[in-house]
């Protein structure tokens, strides 16, 4: 009996290494997809939060804006 392998056993030995790398390589890839999926899930509410946020401070601005052009465009109409 001896150890060493023939060709046969050889390209079968190689075949089942590329199919449990590839096997793998796959799972990992898919697991590396979910975390990433879960990980950015808030950043678009986080950022629409932020952007309501922003809103909200500076509506009160612009109508104060608003109101002073009108302001002087009254004021230009007088003076006219």
């Amino acid at each position: 009996m001896t150890n060493a392998m023939n060709d046969e056993q050889f390209e079968d030995l190689k075949q089942f290494v590329a199919n449990t790398v590839s096997q793998s390589e796959t799972r990992v890839r898919d697991d590396l997809g979910t975390q990433l999926a879960a990980g950015f899930a808030g950043v678009g509410d986080a950022i629409e939060t932020l952007g309501k946020h922003i809103d909200e401070r500076t509506d009160p601005q612009d109508v104060r804006l608003d109101d002073h052009e009108q302001r002087l465009t009254h004021l230009e109409h007088k003076a006219a």
